[in-house]
């Protein structure tokens, strides 16, 4: 498995050997493409909160990130959130319709 800083490394060293210049945000999203599958949770948060990184922080932010997987072994963890409320059909997640004890309707928030 590659560590974050090999690919940084790999990637800067290809784009210096085709005297190419590249802007910062190219070269993120390049970074980020080519991580590993071990990397999937980072991409996938960075992508899911539309996290704008610039080199450096994108390289502390991934050196965390796998430092925390050794730490955790590695291990596949899924947080599952669950919901005890009954949802009635085709209402929407910010109003609910829910029948008093005296019969009449009340719409929570």
């Amino acid at each position: 498995m590659f560590t974050a800083r090999e690919i940084m490394d790999s990637l800067q060293e290809m784009f210096e050997m085709n005297e190419v210049v590249i802007d910062e945000a190219s070269q993120v999203s390049f970074i980020l493409e080519s991580l590993p599958e071990s990397f999937l949770q980072f991409r996938s948060n960075a992508t899911m909160n539309k996290i704008s990184y610039n080199l450096m922080t994108l390289l502390k932010e991934l050196h965390t990130f796998e430092s925390l997987m050794k730490i955790k072994g590695q291990k596949g963890e899924v947080n599952v959130a669950t919901s005890i409320r009954k949802f009635h059909r085709g209402s929407t997640s910010g109003t609910k319709c829910m029948p008093s004890s005296s019969g009449t309707k009340k719409w929570k928030k």
